[in-house]
C-alpha cells in the first residue's frame, strides 16, 4: 500500500512536471550577439512615459477633454496611435514587452508571474545611459540584466503604495514628476548634453492604482490623468529648455488598460488596448486628420532603437512601424534591415541547435528556411542599390516568417511528449485499477515470456540512443522512457486485469466516465453542477423515502437542493457587484444560521451552560462582524482609507472563525462541493475578488495579500475534507480503497484536462487551464495531508474541552492507517 502510494506520488510529480516542459518552455533564445549600431540617427536622447493601467478608452475619450496637451500632441505635433498589448495584461510583462520587445514569458508561471525566469535583453541594455524614476518593483526588472552599470534608479518603497483609498493616488505620479525636475535641473552636466542615446524612463503608477481603487471611470481617476497631462506638459517644457538642439525624442504609452471593475490581466479590449503617443525628433507629424495608427506593443522596442540608433534588443519579437518615423528613406531601410537581421539571428539559433541532432537530416524541417537565408541577403543590396521600397518589403516578409520558423522548430517535440505522456497516464490508471481490485483477487505471477523482456529491453535502448543521438535534455528523456517502464510493469501484473468479466462491468464503466466527464464539463460550464445536484437529488429522494423517510425532512432536503442549484446557473459574481448587495446576502445568511442556533437553544432545555455561552457569543460574534464590515466597506468606498479599529476587529475576528466541531450528514458532502464551486472556481483565483483583503491589509504587501487570499480559498476545501473524513468514520470504509478510487477519477479527468492545458489566451483562460490539471493532480495527494489535519475539527468538540479544562476527549476511536 505505502510503495503503491510512493510511486503515485512520484510519477504524478512527472506528469505535473511535464506540462512546463511540453507546454511553457522559455522562449527565450540565449547566447545571441547584438547588430552594430545605427549611424546617424535622429535623435539624442529618448523621454520614455508609461502610465500603468492607462486603457486608450480613457485616453481617447471625448476627443481628448482630460488630456488636452496630449490631444494636442496627437492632433498637431506628433503621432498617435494603439498599441495592442497581449495577455496576461500585468505590468511586468507589459513594461518587459515595450521595453525588451518580448512577450511574456511562459516559464515565469513557475514564479507565479512574478519574475522572468530567463536573463533577456532590453533597449536599457543597449543605451548608453538610463535614467529612470517609478516603482521599485517595475525599475528592478531592467537592472538586473545590466552589463555595463549604466542604468540608474529612484524610486519609492512598497509601504508607500496605498490601497486603501485614504491617500491620493496622484501623489505616485507626483513623486516621480518632483524627482525627474530636481534631477534635470540639478544634474544635467554639459556631457549629459551632448551625449548620445540616453534614455530617461517616468513609470507612473498613480492610474493604476486609482484604477483599482476607484475604477476607471471614477472621478478620482479623472483627477489622476488630468494630473498626468498636466506633469508630462511640464517634463516635456522643461527637457525642451535644457536640451535645445531639437534631438530628443517623446513616447508616452501604457503597459496594459484596464476593466471598468478596475482589474487587469485579461484579454477584454479595454485590457489589452493602450495609448500610444509620440512627437519630437524622427517623429512623423500630422497635418491632417487621419485614424489612429495600430502597432502591437512589442513594436516599441525597435522604435525606440531606431530613434536613438542602438541595435534592437537581441531578444526582440516586435517589428519597426516605420510609419512613426519621419527619417530618410535610406535610414528607415537601414533601421528595419537591422531588425530583420536581429530576429533572423534567433531563428538561425533555434534552427542549428536543430540540425545539431545525428538524425534531424531524415526530419522535416521548416519549409521556408533556404528562402529566408537568401532573401535575407537580397535586402543588403536593395539597399546599396537604393531600392528601399523593395527592401522595406523584403524585411518586413523576413520578419514574419522567421517568427514562424523559430515557433516550429521551438515546438517541434511538443505533440511527440503529448503522446509519450498520455500513453503513461494510461498505463497508470490500468495499475491503480490493478490495486484497487487485488484484493478479491487470487494473487497469480505471470511469468513473462523472455521475447517479451527483449522486446521492451531493445524499444528502451532505442529510446535512449535517440535521445543521446538528437541530445535531447534528460529531463525530457524521463517522458518518453516513463511509458515502457510502465507498460512492462502492467503485463508482469497482468492476470489482475484479466481477471475482470468487462462484460457484467460494462454498465458500471460507462457511467463511471459519464460521471467523470460530467465533472470535467462542470469545471467550464458551472450549470452543470445544478444538473449533477439534481439528479443526485431525484434518485436518493427515491431511495430514502422507500426506506421510510420522514416526509417533512424529504421535502426540506428537495426544496432547499433545488434552491442550491440556481447559484450555479446564476452568472459569476465579478469583481464590479455590488459590495452591499453581497454584504446583505452574506448578512441574511448569518442572521437564518443565528436565529437557528437560538431556536435550537430555546427548544432544548438540556443544554449545559457552556453550551449556551457559545451559542450566545458566537451570535454576538455575527452581530460584530456584520457591523465591521458594513464600516469597512462604507469608509474604503467613500476614500477615508481603513480605520484602524476595523481593522483590529477584522484580524480579531479573523482568529476567532475558527472551525468547532463538525457533525455534517453524509449527503452534504455534495451540498458542500456545489455551493463552492457554484460560487466561483477555485482553479482560478481571479475569479474571486481580492479587494476583501484590503480589510486586513492596505499597504501593498504581495506575500500577506497571496497568504489572506489562499486560506479564504482553502477553508471551503477543509470543510469537503471533513465530509471526507466523516464518511469514513460513518460507514467504515477501507480508507486505502477510497483513495485509489478518488485517484482513478482524478486520473481520468487529468487526461482530459491535459490537453485542454493553453499557453495562449487571457490571463484568465492560461492559469485554468493550468490550474485545472495540477488540482487535479494534486488532488489525493492534498486530501491524504488534509485528512490528517482535519483530525481535530472532527474529534473534538470545542464545547467538551471548555468545559472540561485542557484535555482533548476524541469522540469517535482512532483507526489504523490502511
Amino acid at each position: 500500500m505505502h510503495k503503491f502510494f510512493l510511486c503515485g506520488v512520484i510519477i504524478h510529480l512527472i506528469f505535473l512536471s511535464s506540462i512546463f516542459d511540453i507546454y511553457f518552455l522559455s522562449p527565450i533564445i540565449r547566447d545571441l550577439s547584438p547588430q552594430k549600431d545605427l549611424e546617424n540617427p535622429p535623435a539624442k536622447r529618448l523621454v520614455l512615459f508609461v502610465a500603468d493601467g492607462l486603457r486608450a478608452e480613457s485616453f481617447y475619450r471625448d476627443g481628448f477633454n482630460r488630456t488636452e496637451y496630449l490631444g494636442e500632441i496627437v492632433m498637431k505635433q506628433g503621432i498617435g496611435g494603439i498599441s495592442h498589448t497581449r495577455v496576461p495584461t500585468e505590468s511586468r510583462p507589459g513594461h518587459v514587452a515595450l521595453i525588451a520587445g518580448i512577450y511574456e514569458d511562459p516559464s515565469a508561471v513557475t514564479r507565479g508571474w512574478k519574475d522572468n525566469p530567463v536573463d533577456f535583453d532590453s533597449v536599457f541594455n543597449r543605451s548608453r545611459l538610463t535614467f529612470s524614476w517609478g516603482s521599485p518593483d517595475i525599475l528592478q526588472i531592467f537592472v538586473k540584466g545590466q552589463e555595463k552599470g549604466h542604468i540608474f534608479t529612484q524610486s519609492y518603497t512598497n509601504s508607500e503604495v496605498d490601497f486603501s483609498g485614504r491617500n491620493r493616488t496622484i501623489w505616485l505620479d507626483e513623486w516621480v514628476f518632483i524627482r525627474t525636475k530636481k534631477f534635470l535641473l540639478r544634474n544635467v552636466t554639459e556631457e549629459l548634453k551632448k551625449a548620445d542615446k540616453v534614455i530617461f524612463f517616468l513609470h507612473l503608477l498613480g492610474l493604476d492604482t486609482a484604477g483599482h481603487v476607484h475604477k476607471p471611470n471614477s472621478r478620482m481617476f479623472v483627477k489622476n490623468l488630468v494630473a498626468v497631462d498636466r506633469g508630462v506638459r511640464e517634463i516635456v517644457s522643461l527637457f525642451e529648455n535644457i536640451f535645445p538642439d531639437g534631438k530628443t525624442s517623446f513616447i508616452f504609452t501604457s503597459d496594459h488598460g484596464m476593466s471598468d471593475r478596475g482589474a487587469h490581466g485579461a484579454g477584454h479590449h479595454h485590457e489589452i488596448e493602450t495609448p500610444i503617443v509620440a512627437w519630437g525628433a524622427g517623429i512623423t507629424k500630422k497635418t491632417f486628420w487621419k485614424p489612429l495608427e495600430s502597432i502591437e506593443q512589442a513594436d516599441i522596442a525597435p522604435l525606440m532603437a531606431a530613434l536613438i540608433g542602438v541595435a534592437p534588443p537581441v531578444n526582440n519579437v516586435g517589428m519597426l512601424p516605420i510609419q512613426f518615423l519621419n527619417v530618410s528613406p535610406d535610414y528607415a531601410a537601414r533601421a528595419l534591415c537591422s531588425n530583420a537581421l536581429q530576429i533572423l539571428a534567433q531563428f538561425n539559433k533555434v534552427s542549428g541547435e536543430f540540425h545539431a541532432g545525428k538524425l534531424s537530416r531524415y526530419f522535416r524541417t521548416f519549409e521556408k528556411e533556404q528562402t529566408i537565408r537568401d532573401v535575407s541577403r537580397e535586402i543588403r543590396r536593395k539597399i546599396a542599390n537604393e531600392q528601399y521600397e523593395k527592401s522595406l518589403s523584403m524585411s518586413h516578409q523576413v520578419i514574419k516568417d522567421c517568427l514562424q520558423g523559430i515557433e516550429f522548430y521551438q515546438t517541434y517535440y511538443q505533440k511527440l511528449f503529448l503522446l509519450t505522456v498520455s500513453v503513461a497516464m494510461i498505463v497508470w490508471m490500468i495499475i491503480s485499477f490493478q490495486e484497487l481490485t487485488s484484493g478479491h483477487l487470487e494473487y497469480v505471477t505471470r511469468v513473462i515470456d523472455c521475447r517479451v523482456t527483449v522486446i521492451y529491453t531493445i524499444l528502451l535502448a532505442f529510446t535512449i540512443t535517440f535521445v543521446i543521438l538528437q541530445q535531447i535534455n534528460f529531463r525530457l528523456t524521463v517522458y518518453l522512457i516513463l511509458p515502457i517502464i510502465l507498460q512492462f510493469v502492467t503485463l508482469k501484473r497482468w492476470n489482475y486485469f484479466n481477471a475482470i468479466r468487462f462484460r457484467t462491468n460494462i454498465k458500471f464503466i460507462l457511467l463511471y466516465a459519464a460521471g467523470v466527464e460530467l465533472f470535467v464539463l462542470a469545471f467550464f460550464y458551472r450549470f452543470t453542477l445544478a444538473a449533477i445536484l439534481l439528479i443526485y437529488c431525484a434518485i436518493e429522494s427515491v431511495n430514502q423515502y422507500r426506506k421510510g423517510l420522514p416526509k417533512m425532512m424529504l421535502v426540506k432536503w428537495i426544496v432547499s437542493s433545488g434552491i442550491l442549484s440556481i447559484f450555479p446557473s446564476l452568472p459569476v459574481i465579478e469583481k464590479d457587484a455590488n459590495d452591499f448587495l453581497l454584504l446583505f446576502l452574506g448578512i441574511l445568511l448569518w442572521l437564518v444560521h443565528s436565529l437557528v442556533s437560538f431556536l435550537q437553544a430555546f427548544m432544548r432545555r438540556t443544554d449545559s451552560r457552556w453550551e449556551l455561552a457559545h451559542k450566545y457569543t458566537t451570535m454576538m460574534l455575527h452581530v460584530i462582524v456584520i457591523i465591521n464590515l458594513l464600516g469597512s466597506v462604507k469608509s474604503i468606498n467613500e476614500g477615508a482609507g481603513l480605520h484602524p479599529l476595523y481593522q483590529m476587529v477584522s484580524w480579531i475576528s479573523l482568529k476567532l472563525s475558527g472551525p468547532e466541531r463538525f457533525y455534517p450528514d453524509v449527503h452534504h458532502s455534495l451540498y458542500i462541493f456545489v455551493s463552492f464551486f457554484g460560487t466561483g472556481n477555485f482553479a482560478s483565483i481571479s475569479s474571486f475578488d481580492p479587494n476583501w483583503v484590503r480589510c486586513l491589509v492596505t499597504t501593498f504587501s504581495p506575500f500577506l495579500m497571496a497568504t489572506l487570499i489562499i486560506l479564504k480559498l482553502m477553508a471551503p476545501i477543509l470543510l469537503v475534507v471533513c465530509v471526507l473524513r466523516t464518511i469514513h468514520m460513518i460507514s467504515k470504509t477501507e480508507i486505502r480503497k477510497l483513495f485509489i478510487v478518488i485517484l482513478l477519477i482524478c486520473d481520468v479527468m487529468g487526461v482530459n484536462f491535459f490537453y485542454l492545458i493553453t499557453n495562449r489566451g487571457s490571463w484568465l483562460e492560461i492559469g485554468q487551464s493550468i490550474s485545472h490539471f495540477v488540482i487535479i493532480e494534486v488532488t489525493v495527494l492534498v486530501l491524504l495531508l488534509l485528512f490528517f489535519v482535519t483530525h481535530p475539527f472532527t474529534n473534538l468538540d470545542l464545547v467538551t474541552v471548555l468545559r472540561n479544562g485542557r484535555q482533548l476527549l476524541p469522540t469517535t476511536k482512532r483507526r489504523k492507517f490502511q
